[in-house]
Order: structure tokens, then C-alpha cells, then sequence
């Protein structure tokens, strides 16, 4: 790891990212000149998300979010939802479903909902492709739910880092395999049973979700016995609400200079 003024460069948390862009580089120019090429604007958006985790992983956010609070919510959001490893694995994941669908029916798309349903139900390609594709989906799923069932967690409660944490969390599935298969068919479920009606109660239980998994944190993994205490922060200056939104920003002197 080499770090400077605050950033740092890890090549092994960096290698998924860049995985993952090359992976989706190389699907974007498969698909060029075809019926299934890919809009440039999901293209940009899809380069700006791994911008976007790269910038985080190499920035001094860290640093920042001990003084600035706004920059800690985002450090908690940033880490909770996106990770590199993960958004590896749902693009290979993708990529491996186009694999699956084009082994099965070819290149050639269906017309409408209603045709593809008839193809996968009423025919043996459509048969194979449930089930080829349902298996190769749970070993992904298996991965996701390995890799990241307590690590997130571990990194906003003790600050480990990524390569830590998910090794942790994999220690902690070997060591309470049937718990935590009960754990990840109950997230399967929950997530299933709330998409049907127009995903609407996503808004409900994602946070229960998050909450639930907290608490399977903490009966997982044991407390520090010798935590760090933390430095005391120097005082500050009380900021009056009429102030907002210049008090986000205490590099800023009053007179505006």
C-alpha cells in the first residue's frame, strides 16, 4: 500500500474495480453493431460507478469523516453500498446469465414478455436454462453472501479493511454454516416476496434488513477485548442553524475569505 498526503493506493482492493471495467469493456465491445449494443449513457453511468468506488478507495475520506460529518454519512453510504468486490461479481454474474441465455436460444431476442415465458416454459432449452441458470445464480449468491454477510459491518464498527474483513467473514460462515444458510434464505425470501408488487416494499425492508444484519453481526463476531480508546476531539465552536449550509464547510472564515 503506498499512501501520500492523505491518499492511498492499495493494487489488491483496486483489482476488482479494474476487473470489472475490463469485463464490461470487453462485453460493450462484443455487442457493438448489434441488435443488443449497449447506450452510451448506461455506459457512462456504469464507468462513473467505478470511478466513483475508485475515488473513494484512494481518497482521504477516511480522515475527513473524523472531523466533517457529512463526509462520515458518506463514507457510510459509500461503504454500505457500494464494494468493489460485489460489483465485480454482479458484472461477471451478467455477463455468465448472457452467456447461459445465448447457449440456450442463441442470439436472437424474444419479441415480448409473453414469448419469452412460452420459450423457457414450454420447451426443453427453456427447461435447461432454469435450471443451469438458477444453479450457476445460487453459486454466485453463495459468494456474495460468504464475502459480505458480516465484513461491512466489521469495516464501519472497527475500521478493518477489505481484505480483513472479508476473510473474517468468511471465517465466520465456515464456523456457522447453518446459521447463516438460514440467514441468506431469509434475505432471499424477504427480497422475493417485497419485489413482487412494483418492488414497493424494498422501502421497508432493506432497512430492516440492515438493522438485522447489525445485530447478526454483533452475536457473530466477539467484542475487542482491548479497544483503542479514542482520542478526545477538541472543542467546538457551537454554529447556529441559520448558518446552514455554510457551517459544512469550517475551512471557510466567516468574513467569506
Amino acid at each position: 500500500m503506498i499512501a501520500a498526503a492523505g491518499f492511498t493506493f492499495a493494487p489488491l482492493q483496486l483489482l476488482p474495480a479494474a476487473a470489472s471495467a475490463l469485463l464490461y469493456a470487453g462485453r460493450v465491445r462484443t455487442l457493438r453493431g448489434t441488435p443488443r449494443a449497449v447506450p452510451g449513457l448506461r455506459q457512462g453511468s456504469f464507468y462513473g460507478g467505478v470511478g466513483l468506488i475508485v475515488a473513494v478507495m484512494v481518497s482521504p475520506l477516511s480522515t475527513l469523516s473524523d472531523d466533517l460529518f457529512w463526509v462520515h454519512m458518506v463514507e457510510h453510504l459509500l461503504i454500505t453500498d457500494a464494494g468493489a468486490l460485489l460489483l465485480a461479481l454482479f458484472v461477471t454474474w451478467v455477463a455468465t446469465a448472457q452467456a447461459i441465455y445465448i447457449a440456450a436460444f442463441g442470439y436472437q431476442g424474444a419479441t415480448g414478455i409473453r414469448d419469452f415465458v412460452t420459450h423457457v416454459l414450454t420447451t426443453s432449452e427453456g427447461w435447461w436454462l432454469i435450471v443451469v441458470g438458477c444453479g450457476v445464480g445460487f453459486l454466485f449468491a453463495l459468494v456474495a453472501l460468504c464475502v459480505s454477510v458480516v465484513s461491512f459491518p466489521l469495516m464501519l464498527d472497527r475500521h478493518a479493511g477489505a481484505g480483513d474483513a472479508m476473510v473474517t467473514s468468511l471465517r465466520a460462515v465456515a464456523r456457522n454454516p447453518v446459521p447463516m444458510a438460514i440467514w441468506g434464505l431469509i434475505v432471499a425470501a424477504l427480497l422475493v416476496a417485497v419485489s413482487l408488487p412494483f418492488f414497493l416494499g424494498l422501502a421497508i425492508v432493506i432497512p430492516l434488513l440492515g438493522h438485522a444484519t447489525w445485530h447478526l453481526y454483533r452475536e457473530t463476531i466477539e467484542a475487542e477485548l482491548n479497544p483503542q480508546p479514542l482520542p478526545p476531539r477538541a472543542p467546538r465552536e457551537r454554529k447556529p442553524a441559520a448558518d446552514f449550509p455554510a457551517n459544512l464547510f469550517p475551512w471557510r472564515r466567516k468574513d467569506g475569505a
